[in-house]
C-alpha cells in the first residue's frame, strides 16, 4: 500500500516529508492522477462507458487517423486518452472531473496556448 499527502506518494506507514503527519493508505491500483489513465477499464471508470461504447470510440479513432483496429490498437486507445484529456468535462464523470480538477485545468490552459 502506498499512501498520498500533500500530493507526494508515500510507503505505508512513512512519514510525509512535507507536513510531518501519516496518512491513510490508498489502493495502488486507484486513479490518482489523470495521467495514470491508459486502459479501456480506466476509461470506463472515468466515463460511465461501457465496454462496447469505449470500442465505438476507439474505432472512431481508427477512422479519423486511419488506423487498422487490430495493427494499430495502441495507438488509437492512446489517441482516445488524448481526446478524454481534452474533453475530461464533457466525457467524464463528475467526481473524476473534481478530482482530476487541478490536472484538467493545467490541460485547458495548455490548450489555450498552443
Amino acid at each position: 500500500m502506498i499512501s498520498e499527502c500533500c500530493g507526494v506518494h508515500i510507503k505505508w506507514h512513512d512519514i510525509c516529508s512535507a507536513c510531518g503527519e501519516h496518512t491513510d493508505a490508498i489502493d495502488e491500483d486507484e486513479l490518482v492522477y489523470l495521467e495514470q489513465i491508459e486502459f479501456e477499464e480506466h476509461i470506463q471508470e472515468v466515463t460511465g462507458w461501457s465496454e462496447s461504447e469505449v470500442g465505438e470510440q476507439i474505432n472512431d479513432v481508427c477512422i479519423e487517423h486511419g488506423y487498422h483496429p487490430d495493427d494499430n490498437y495502441q495507438e488509437a486507445l492512446e489517441r482516445l486518452v488524448i481526446n478524454l484529456n481534452d474533453n475530461a468535462r464533457d466525457w467524464m464523470l463528475p467526481e473524476y472531473v473534481k478530482k482530476f480538477e487541478k490536472e484538467i485545468k493545467e490541460i485547458e490552459e495548455w490548450n489555450k496556448t498552443h
